[in-house]
């Protein structure tokens, strides 16, 4: 099978963030398949072909004119050009974002494809709006522009399904869903040791940024300081929302508790993190599903993660808990009801543990080369038929 894979994959570099660690994964996965043939077109610094183990990087330089809406075409065009000489069976537009979109909705004229969906900028645009230094008349075009490609996009595959319900509503979507969870390296993250400068009772790993809800932690935290005055709270990231933070921890006399370290880079760097905490949260306001609670489970940690997080994933009361999304006082109950559960704490992040193997990239990629298969030959049926 030759496949075309749309990915933000970047050769190098330090992952930070949750959709690039899983395009990642997923794709060096995908790549070891003996039945595929892979192609990754991902930007970068400069206009390059990379022939990496098992598969071709084929990079187009990255110019942020082609992020403007009225210029994308030319994105494009550029993708076309190289699609074309591949000739592939299937193509998975793996990354997100608007432009991305519009790729898929075009090049579907002409190829099975399949589109993965790991951010909705629709929900995400009020959180925000007024938090990144950005041109929001050309946002409000891609929140637009994302409705309108939605609705055209033939098969979508979504982390869970519960914004399958979300993205119906925002677009009037036709399209075939398929739910293909994040995966993890699972054998990799059992070899990685704790890292003594992580060493903490909490540890939250994203932007900071509103819709992240580090805040909330920070909030939470003022609640049980009494209780648990010894509570170290590591929080990795950056946003803009960093100063105001350090801010509130000062303004709270949290700064003995809480510690900002920054990004985190490195897979070693995070999962030893994590390996090194007693609960790791994910806060958010809204997400299609935080990936730190595949991640907590993976390092056999229980996690804590807000309702509106759509977290299918965690299992409540199993492999950790679900708190009211933005409700700080919820969310300290459910921080007392694991930190001062020795007992109860690790039989959820065993019940992780256990969970987190059916997750492994090996159990992701060949769900989707099942869906890969199932869009191949529903094209060619209907390309039989006259159709596309």
């Amino acid at each position: 099978m030759n496949v075309v894979m749309f990915s933000n994959y970047s050769i190098g570099s330090d992952l930070t963030s949750g959709s690039p660690t899983i395009f990642e994964g997923f794709t060096k996965q995908l790549a070891l398949n003996s039945n595929v043939k892979l192609s990754i077109i991902s930007m970068g610094k400069e206009t390059a072909i990379h022939h990496m183990e098992h598969f071709v990087i084929y990079q187009i330089k990255k110019n942020r004119l082609l992020y403007i809406p009225f210029l994308t075409p030319i994105f494009y065009f550029k993708i076309k050009k190289i699609v074309k000489k591949l000739k592939p069976d299937i193509i998975h537009v793996g990354c997100t974002g608007y432009w991305n979109f519009f790729v898929a909705v075009m090049l579907q004229k002409k190829y099975p494809l399949v589109t993965t969906v790991l951010g909705i900028l629709t929900k995400e645009f009020g959180y925000r709006q007024k938090e990144f230094k950005k041109n929001w008349i050309i946002e409000k075009y891609k929140v637009i522009f994302e409705r309108y490609s939605l609705s055209r996009l033939s098969y979508l595959i979504v982390p869970t399904s519960h914004i399958i319900p979300i993205i119906k509503s925002i677009s009037n979507t036709k399209a075939k869903f398929y739910t293909v969870a994040d995966g993890i390296d699972y054998n990799k993250i059992q070899n990685i040791l704790p890292r003594d400068e992580f060493k903490g009772d909490i540890l939250f790993l994203s932007t900071l940024d509103k819709l992240k809800g580090p805040d909330v932690l920070i909030k939470a935290i003022s609640l049980i300081i009494d209780d648990l005055p010894d509570i170290k709270v590591i929080i990795g990231g950056a946003g803009p929302r960093e100063e105001k933070l350090k801010s509130l921890v000062r303004e709270l006399g949290l700064e003995n508790n809480i510690i900002f370290k920054g990004l985190i880079k490195g897979l070693d760097k995070k999962f030893g993190a994590i390996k090194s905490c007693k609960i790791l949260v994910a806060p958010s306001r809204w997400d299609c599903q935080p990936y730190a609670v595949i991640e907590g489970a993976a390092c056999g940690k229980a996690t804590i993660a807000s309702d509106m997080s759509n977290p299918e994933f965690l299992d409540d009361r199993k492999t950790g808990l679900v708190f009211k999304s933005g409700n700080h006082l919820d969310f300290a109950d459910k921080l007392k009801q694991l930190l001062l559960n020795d007992e109860l704490r690790e039989k959820m992040g065993n019940e992780g543990l256990i969970k987190s193997q059916d997750y492994d990239w090996s159990i992701i990629v060949n769900q989707s080369i099942k869906i890969y298969n199932t869009v191949i030959d529903i094209y060619n049926i209907n390309i039989n038929k006259g159709e596309k």
